[in-house]
């Protein structure tokens, strides 16, 4: 996967962050509706979930009832004292494709253990 990186104007005193931008298959920039990216999560009126898209390849995932009904993994982490980015929330979704091929990249494997009590 290719990726372009554009800075973006950041306070004085903070990091730059870049957005990432996954390119098609010819190097072209997929459309904003194929990556999804602004509207990650949508809710609808009364608070029940309607869209969700994976932050990495902007795969649409199924919803149904509000029920996210395929694998997926969400993040939110509140980043801390001794980091460039405390005081910062980031919150992402990854399709399960997405992490996998992330976590294939691991130097040290994922620690997982077998959920027995599935409600």
């Amino acid at each position: 996967m290719r990726l372009a990186i554009a800075e973006r104007n950041v306070k004085p005193g903070k990091r730059v962050s870049a957005d990432f931008e996954r390119k098609g298959k010819r190097g072209t920039p997929l459309k904003r509706e194929e990556k999804g990216e602004d509207n990650m999560r949508k809710y609808r009126k009364e608070g029940q979930l309607e869209t969700i898209c994976c932050n990495m390849c902007g795969k649409k995932m199924i919803v149904k009832e509000g029920i996210l009904r395929e694998g997926a993994a969400s993040f939110d982490y509140a980043w801390g004292y001794f980091s460039e980015k405390d005081g910062e929330v980031h919150h992402f979704d990854l399709c399960e494709e997405c992490y996998d091929q992330i976590t294939a990249e691991f130097r040290l494997p994922v620690d997982v253990e077998e959920n027995l009590e599935l409600l």
